[in-house]
């Protein structure tokens, strides 16, 4: 979050590149990107949603790429826009990325702790639905 080159589509892809290798030689699918406070603000290729208490929440697009898998989630699931802080989003019910290519994936695991219950979730499998049936209609 605060980013405001992140807010465009430019060539400078070079942080999200570096934390998505940085991810992948750790073994991981996918590198959450955090702000100096620890805030989530989004994955290096996906828009990040957490179900904290039984709302939908996902960071504010100042210093983040608005993109169409976002927006598909936002309008058809709604959420509250918040950078949420480190305590709040490990400890969020569900996790789930959302790209408009590749669609809704529920980060099941952080750091080696699970998240939630550990297995997806109704939020994952609603926006899994719902990026499939966008995607389709296209």
């Amino acid at each position: 979050p605060g980013a405001p080159l992140a807010e465009h589509k430019t060539l400078s892809y070079a942080g999200f590149r570096r934390a998505q290798r940085t991810a992948d030689r750790a073994g991981v699918d996918h590198a959450l990107l955090l702000d100096a406070a620890g805030r989530l603000g989004e994955a290096a290729t996906a828009a990040a949603f957490c179900a904290v208490d039984g709302e939908l929440v996902c960071a504010p697009v100042s210093g983040l790429l608005p993109g169409i898998g976002r927006a598909l989630v936002l309008g058809g699931l709604g959420a509250r826009e918040e950078a949420l802080s480190e305590d709040a989003w490990r400890g969020a019910d569900e996790i789930v990325l959302a790209n408009a290519l590749r669609g809704a994936m529920a980060v099941v695991e952080v750091d080696g702790t699970p998240v939630g219950d550990g297995a997806p979730g109704p939020l994952a499998r609603a926006a899994h639905a719902l990026l499939r049936d966008a995607l389709r209609s296209r």
